[in-house]
């Protein structure tokens, strides 16, 4: 009997794939437009990101796509190539995205992420009574590495923000340090 035949996975084409994706606003994309987008960026190919950028900017799109890259490159094991290439062409990471790549334990895109105009104290909300900064969320769970990298980037440890009365056990108004008395890593509860 003849063995079954992989299915490979086509190189992305920028000639004749890249203009109709990256065009569009990425809420747009189909699954198979999100996988060959996925799929150069697994393969960190810059050459067809640079020219999706491009095109998204041409097209007036780019906060979208441009959010969508940076996003799977924070899935990725090494975002660093993808994200220096577009915060080279002007390209500001969304506040999301910080928190993005403080949930993917990637210290180096946070220092880009800053470097490249995100602001490490930006609250999660409008609303004070249930905003976050992202040191104080990662104060929680996040490793030293991480928490290092924000605080080198600007985040500033002594913004308080509310710890709810959930469960009963609410603090009121605490900085980074009260959050990490959470954290299961004494290495992190020590730095902040």
């Amino acid at each position: 009997t003849p063995k079954p035949v992989a299915k490979v996975e086509a190189e992305p084409d920028w000639q004749t794939f890249g203009p109709s994706l990256c065009g569009k606003p990425a809420s747009d994309f189909s699954k198979w437009e999100q996988r060959r987008l996925s799929l150069a960026i697994d393969r960190v190919d810059l050459k067809w990101l640079d020219q999706c950028h491009k095109e998204s900017r041409k097209s007036d799109f780019h906060p979208s796509v441009e959010s969508q890259i940076i996003q799977d490159s924070l899935y990725g094991e090494d975002p660093e190539p993808i994200l220096k290439q577009l915060f080279a062409a002007g390209v500001t990471a969304p506040t999301d995205q910080l928190w993005q790549a403080v949930f993917q334990n990637h210290p180096t895109a946070i220092t880009l992420m800053v470097k490249s105009g995100t602001d490490p104290n930006a609250l999660s909300s409008d609303n004070p009574y249930s905003a976050e900064t992202v040191l104080n969320h990662a104060a929680t769970n996040a490793e030293p590495e991480v928490l290092q990298a924000l605080i080198d980037a600007g985040a500033d440890p002594t913004i308080r923000t509310i710890d709810s009365e959930k469960d009963g056990g609410g603090r009121g108004w605490i900085n980074a340090a009260e959050w990490a008395e959470d954290n299961p890593n004494p290495k992190s509860r020590v730095l902040l």
